[in-house]
């Protein structure tokens, strides 16, 4: 399906400009979506002093927006009568910018929206990003329109003094209304393999992360909104099939995050994309190895945290058993129990509530991070069993070793850091148990730190590609993004233009060549 665009002029003004004074610049609204044709204008509101047209660095139709005299809002807004964004809707909001102020290295801009209840204001922040002088960052924001309660009035953008601002490409997508129809069917497992019909699929992706380590004070509008379509354009470019997508419960205790997937699933679709959908963070916080928290506990508290997680996946199996776009749920991003007997029962508890609800998509059961943990067998037909591979930590986390080397490690001191030693690890925890109960294999997370890159580290990503392709093992790098000592773009958590991407990681994983998903319209 093509999206419906909507490209709007945007004028530049203030209320009390006359007329012959008001200035229209060459830069465009884009409405993507299907609200975009409810959308008859929006209008971009600055003093009309401060406007001029510059193109540095090859990005063209720019606009200065602030002289840096004053702190500068700028507001996108409606035309009279009509909503920002629909109810039970929600928006994707990005735009470039860059600052002019030679006095400041960067600089923290803002996005807010106004929300009234027509009584009261307030102003919460939906996003934010740092301006630099050297390059284009994005900045990015989420707003979703409860059914209930305030409505929004129009988006701010604060500028703070001294700070001359660079804006251009401004969109807005929304979360959309119906989905295409395809031809494509839900994978399901037989035996050792995950089809796709009756051809064979690997689940050859990346991690894309939407969640936060930090339970209750990140903003949960800027945490979703850090990953946008140009995402899934360029990970099918560079040949994966699937994004495994950290969600965090926090976006679904309302149907917020249920509208966000839908704009994510959208993306997928719209590039021949699958999706993986992982609870990264589920109630109680991140786990992994470190975790100390409550969830796990025989309290009241806990009790409730893992009520919540199984009503996650009962309502995940309800809307979305008849999606073909989502490849598989992962039920729990490195459960850290007390005991690892614990973590099965809750696994299969959870499996139990999928099955309930009529869903029969794929699900991925991870083994625990507990020291000497296993994995069991579930009685289920349609498990993925789940590993994560960073082994051994002290070398690709970059803190010690070489490849090719002995090093020491927690599993076998003075062992020789080679290909045969990989594949002996991984044998002894998950292919051996994959081949006795003829089960398939997924490797949710691995990779290497660029400190790791310079000793030996793309060997070891080789390596393990080789061993993933003999096993016909799906895998999931870790990160697209974000992390900048891991992530394939190597920005971090700001988005520049151009992005950066780590070659040298992209070649090692990608060296079979593997076929670029055709992009659906």
């Amino acid at each position: 399906m093509i999206p419906l665009f909507y490209m709007v002029l945007i004028i530049l003004s203030t209320p009390n400009v006359k007329a012959e004074e008001m200035l229209s610049t060459d830069i465009s609204i884009t409405c993507e979506g299907a609200q975009a044709n409810q959308l008859p204008a929006l209008s971009l509101l600055a003093p009309t002093k401060s406007c001029c047209t510059i193109n540095p660095n090859g990005r063209t139709n720019n606009c200065l927006l602030s002289d840096g005299t004053k702190d500068f809002p700028l507001s996108i807004v409606p035309k009279e009568g009509h909503l920002l964004c629909s109810k039970g809707d929600g928006v994707m909001v990005h735009m470039w910018i860059r600052h002019q102020s030679e006095s400041v290295k960067d600089g923290v801009i803002s996005l807010s929206v106004t929300l009234t209840d027509g009584k009261k204001r307030r102003y919460p922040t939906i996003g934010y990003t740092r301006a630099r002088s050297d390059k284009w960052t994005q900045l990015s924001g989420w707003y979703f329109q409860a059914k209930e309660g305030p409505v929004a009035e129009k988006l701010t953008l604060i500028v703070p003094k001294g700070i001359k601002l660079l804006i251009d490409d401004i969109s807005l997508t929304y979360t959309p209304k119906v989905f295409p129809t395809n031809d494509r069917r839900c994978l399901q497992v037989k035996g050792q393999k995950i089809m796709d019909g009756a051809q064979q699929i690997i689940l050859n992706g990346v991690n894309v992360g939407a969640y936060s380590d930090d339970e209750e004070d990140d903003n949960l509008q800027h945490v979703l909104s850090a990953v946008r379509e140009d995402d899934y354009r360029n990970i099918a470019t560079s040949g994966f099939n699937v994004v495994r997508l950290n969600v965090w419960h926090r976006a679904f205790r309302t149907e917020e995050g249920w509208r966000w997937l839908d704009l994510h699933r959208l993306w997928a679709h719209t590039y021949g994309l699958r999706l993986i959908l992982d609870l990264h963070a589920p109630p109680g916080g991140y786990q992994g190895p470190e975790y100390r928290g409550t969830f796990w506990k025989e309290n009241a508290t806990a009790l409730q945290l893992r009520k919540d997680t199984i009503t996650f996946w009962k309502e995940a199996a309800k809307r979305l058993k008849d999606a073909s776009d989502i490849a598989a749920f992962d039920i729990l991003n490195e459960p850290k129990p007390r005991k690892d007997a614990q973590w099965w029962d809750f696994a299969t508890q959870c499996v139990s509530a999928i099955r309930e609800e009529g869903s029969n998509t794929p699900i991925i059961v991870e083994m625990s991070m507990l020291d000497n943990c296993q994995l069991h067998k579930i009685d289920d037909t349609n498990i993925i069993y789940d590993v994560h591979y960073y082994t051994p930590w002290q070398f690709t986390s970059g803190k010690q070793g070489t490849y090719g080397t002995k090093c020491i490690d927690y599993y076998e001191k003075g062992a020789v850091l080679n290909k045969e030693w990989l594949l002996k690890i991984l044998k002894e925890e998950v292919l051996d148990f994959a081949l006795h109960h003829k089960v398939p294999v997924n490797i949710g997370e691995y990779g290497v730190t660029k400190l790791a890159l310079s000793h030996g580290g793309e060997q070891w990503l080789s390596d393990m590609v080789d061993i993933f392709d003999e096993y016909n093992i799906g895998r999931q790098y870790w990160c697209w993004y974000g992390y900048t000592t891991w992530g394939i773009e190597k920005d971090g958590w700001f988005r520049h233009d151009p992005a950066s991407q780590d070659i040298t990681v992209l070649s090692a994983i990608m060296k079979r060549g593997s076929e670029q998903p055709s992009v659906e319209k």
